[in-house]
């Protein structure tokens, strides 16, 4: 992923158009938002216009190999996991509040189902919190 296109479809119209973006090595959409990673930075973009409205230096907090997994909001504070078992969680403003290390390695897949969230790994074991 190097390019962002977002397209209106109720209008027929592109809202952004081949818009770069460098240096993604992991990226995920949450809500209305692109949110990606590169060895120095969490970035968030806006879908509907491409622009950059936060950045978050992580070279000191995260190895460079992370991946990001899944975005929930739980209790107005953005949590992010990770592949490797951590989950950084932002407050509203988008800075880091806190990081947690579940201890689980290889994450895969992260879901929520009925309040509880699900967390498999690549081995085929899921955690439910």
């Amino acid at each position: 992923l190097d390019t962002l296109n977002t397209y209106d479809l109720i209008n027929d119209v592109f809202l952004v158009k081949n818009l770069k973006i460098n240096n993604v090595e992991s990226s995920i959409l949450f809500n209305n938002t692109l949110i990606t990673k590169n060895n120095t930075n969490i970035e968030f973009y806006n879908l509907e216009n491409g622009n950059l409205f936060s950045k978050t230096k992580i070279d000191k907090i995260l190895k460079k190999d992370v991946k990001l997994i899944q975005a929930f909001n739980i209790n107005n504070n953005l949590h992010l996991f990770l592949n490797n078992g951590k989950i950084l969680i932002f407050n509203e403003k988008l800075m880091i509040k806190n990081k947690i290390d579940l201890k689980i390695k290889s994450i895969n897949k992260v879901y929520s189902y009925q309040d509880k969230i699900f967390i498999s790994t690549e081995k085929g074991l899921t955690y439910i919190f």
